[in-house]
């Protein structure tokens, strides 16, 4: 769900999803349009920013990625077993959640 945010964030929301990865499964580097907050609920992911090396993160921890950062390694760790993160993006209202990377120097 989204939640509006007052002062001083006004016209800005936080977004709450969960998001599935089904084994093995990998997503395209991405931006979000602020602040993103992540907590692994089940499984394990490869997590990195900015091109960063990659760590596995297991259930019950958690990751930031501050704003203007590039999500850069998204992945479910395990070939065989699902994972699910839930993870709260900041916003302006009407934003998408997430959108390509954009090469550096854009």
């Amino acid at each position: 769900g989204a939640h509006p945010l007052g002062a001083p964030f006004e016209g800005w929301q936080g977004n709450i999803l969960e998001v599935s990865y089904p084994p093995g499964v990998v997503s395209a580097s991405h931006q979000h349009p602020g602040p993103t907050f992540g907590y692994v609920v089940r499984g394990r992911i490869r997590w990195a920013i900015n091109g960063e090396p990659a760590k596995v993160l297991e259930a019950g921890q958690s990751f930031y990625e501050p704003m203007g950062s590039v999500h850069s390694t998204s992945a479910n760790a395990s070939d065989t077993e699902p994972a699910t993160i839930a993870v709260v993006i900041l916003g302006r209202a009407g934003e998408p959640l997430s959108k390509p990377a954009t090469p550096p120097g854009k």
